[in-house]
């Protein structure tokens, strides 16, 4: 039986229509079970001036509040760990996380992140590849890989 050229539903799709699908803000919480969220950036480019937890610690209901400071490890990705996790000192892009909060409820979760005191210094954007080069400011950082010994290998080769 050919697909090609007929019109298949997705599996799902008669769940969706006739609301009979369960999404995870319809399914009751596991006891025990905390909210989580952060806190992003404001500004596309921006460095951290300040940073005060201290009011968002005392919300009832916050189970904890992390920087990448209480991070063992600080860097994530698919293959290479290459991609910043939560905001060191400059942010890259807007709604960069900067804080993770935990909270035993939703209310405590949006208190708690209304009560933390970022202080940012908005940096200029790079916004074009012209710009990008002018600066020397690339997405992609430099790695220099080495394995081995080059001079031995070149030395020992039948053929250069």
């Amino acid at each position: 039986m050919s697909v090609v050229g007929r019109d298949l539903p997705h599996d799902s799709a008669r769940g969706h229509v006739s609301g009979e699908s369960i999404y995870i803000d319809d399914m009751p919480p596991s006891r025990g079970e905390l909210h989580v969220g952060y806190l992003g950036s404001p500004y596309a480019h921006g460095r951290i001036r300040s940073l005060n937890l201290e009011a968002a610690r005392k919300i009832e209901g916050v189970a904890g509040l992390f920087t990448w400071k209480d991070l063992a490890h600080n860097r994530m990705g698919p293959i290479l760990q290459d991609e910043i996790l939560l905001v060191e000192e400059v942010a890259e892009f807007l709604g960069q996380p900067v804080v993770v909060i935990a909270a035993e409820s939703q209310k405590a979760l949006v208190e708690a992140k209304a009560a933390i005191e970022l202080d940012m210094e908005e940096l200029e954007p790079v916004l074009t590849i012209s710009e990008a080069r002018r600066r020397g400011q690339f997405i992609d950082r430099e790695y220099s890989i080495e394995s081995g010994d080059i001079e031995s290998a070149m030395k020992s080769a039948r053929h250069v």
